[in-house]
């Protein structure tokens, strides 16, 4: 199985053959029937006597369009979408067909492509309609078969839901399973001609790795029954399917839905193919993006009271008037701090920065000095490690045993085993400190280590109690403004 990601190439147009030589350009009035070709010949023969003849023949030979084009084979369509009788599309989703041939749409069409932007219309369109149900509302009616329509045909109240005939080209693709630009990072093919080629030899060696597709631009309504019909883009290819003469239409590429004097039976359209589908209610991912609602973030979410007053362990908990017992917990989202108000915003400085003016704070000395115990016990007896902590002596006098003290996540990562200084202010230096330091163990001292210090040796082990914490980057949410000192 590959790991390869899958790429695409989309070419907005394919021509094959001799439809590769026309000139005529779209909506030139003056090509009234057919487009054209030059082509010339040199016929070489015998004469009676036996004389050697060479004749030079030119001529204008005009090629076939829509308008001698009464139908398609079922098995030129290869996919429609939404599939025929679904009953619950998404309705932002766009109705589209598609063909195993990649020239499909342009081979008919009786111009040639607009070279400055690369355009060309196709001569076939997909148009969906509206069924309500009742004839007074639906946008199409069945129109009664006639033993001289070669198409079936439907009549419509205008052509409104039609797309705009110059618009037709955007609607119309060539899909390549590959990439084909020159470098992998080449998103859009700079020489066309050498995309061209790399496709010929992508379709010599597998011939159904493109194909081509044609898409309706309308966007569907919930609940809605639809029918989509492949109608003729020309009017030469409009009447044709109604059994009337083609030659009728103003010229060539004239649209088959846009008015002209004498045009018969004008709200006749002839199909190709036909399918239907019904949309379901909202529920698709759309729907759900567009209930959401831009408000401003309440000043309380993110934010959690914890008691502090008694943390236990025998640790003294902060005990500071101005913070009424309590610090604000914060989590990863929380209110930005400029939608906060004047008051709120003096409020949350206050937690925030409780430690600040005394840093550090009685409370977190005493906090280290019992965490450092787990360091402790590994130098000294449990007892004088326990008394070097200033923690009270046990109930029991005999009752030595070491106690469970809290954590440091990312110790080993860090190569962080302490935190802050030893009871006695000091920095530590036990016995087996020669030893440690040879194994890369990181110590933060007082004497030595700044506030910064110790905040990036904490961005490694973050405490299970994290009241010694530096505070953390979050994330906003509610509006745009980024976090105040972050």
């Amino acid at each position: 199985m590959s790991d390869a990601l899958g790429s695409y190439t989309f070419l907005p147009w394919l021509r094959q053959g001799v439809a590769r030589t026309i000139t005529n350009q779209d909506n030139d009035a003056g090509v009234h029937l057919r487009a054209t070709t030059h082509v010339e010949l040199t016929l070489d023969g015998q004469g009676i006597d036996g004389s050697a003849l060479k004749a030079q023949v030119a001529r204008d030979v005009e090629l076939y369009g829509p308008g001698e084009v009464i139908g398609i084979d079922s098995r030129a369509i290869i996919r429609t979408d939404p599939h025929p009788w679904i009953t619950n599309v998404e309705p932002n989703y766009l109705a589209h067909i598609e063909f195993y041939e990649e020239d499909f749409p342009w081979r008919y069409t009786p111009a040639a492509p607009d070279a400055s932007r690369l355009r060309l219309r196709p001569w076939i369109a997909l148009v969906v309609l509206k069924d309500t149900g009742d004839s007074a509302t639906s946008e199409f009616r069945d129109a009664k078969a006639l033993a001289d329509r070669p198409l079936p045909f439907i009549s419509v109240k205008d052509f409104a839901a039609f797309p705009p005939p110059n618009e037709l080209w955007a609607w119309a693709h060539v899909h390549v399973n590959e990439h084909l630009g020159g470098a992998p990072s080449e998103l859009v093919a700079v020489d066309v001609g050498a995309a061209v080629g790399r496709l010929e030899n992508a379709l010599s060696g597998n011939p159904d790795i493109a194909y081509s597709r044609i898409v309706c631009p309308r966007r569907l309504e919930e609940n809605g029954a639809y029918h989509a019909f492949l109608v003729p883009t020309f009017e030469r290819g409009r009447l044709a399917g109604l059994g009337m003469g083609p030659d009728q239409a103003p010229f060539a590429t004239a649209s088959a839905w846009v008015d002209y004097g004498g045009r018969p039976e004008p709200l006749n359209m002839p199909y190709y193919h036909r399918w239907y589908f019904r949309t379901g209610g909202a529920g698709d991912f759309e729907s759900l993006v567009r209930l959401l609602k831009w408000k401003t973030a309440d000043p309380r979410v993110g934010r959690r009271d914890i008691d502090v007053q008694y943390p236990g362990s025998n640790i003294e908990g902060i005990l500071d008037a101005d913070l009424d017992g309590v610090l604000r917990l914060g989590g990863a989202l929380r209110a930005p701090f400029d939608t906060l108000t004047e008051s709120g915003r003096k409020e949350f400085e206050k937690y925030e920065n409780w430690a600040k003016s005394n840093w550090p704070h009685p409370f977190q000395k005493r906090l280290a000095r019992f965490i450092n115990l787990a360091d402790a016990y590994t130098r000294v007896p449990a007892d004088q490690a326990r008394t070097d902590a200033g923690l009270p002596p046990p109930t029991e006098p005999d009752d030595m045993d070491p106690l469970i003290t809290s954590p440091i996540y990312g110790e080993w990562q860090a190569l962080l085993h302490r935190l802050l200084t030893d009871p006695a202010g000091a920095p530590h230096r036990g016995p087996s400190r020669g030893a440690d330091e040879s194994r890369g163990v990181a110590r933060i001292d007082t004497d030595r280590a700044s506030r910064a210090s110790l905040r990036r040796a904490h961005r490694h082990a973050r405490l299970s109690v994290r009241l010694l914490a530096a505070r953390p980057r979050r994330l906003a949410i509610g509006a745009d403004a980024p976090q105040r000192g972050e």
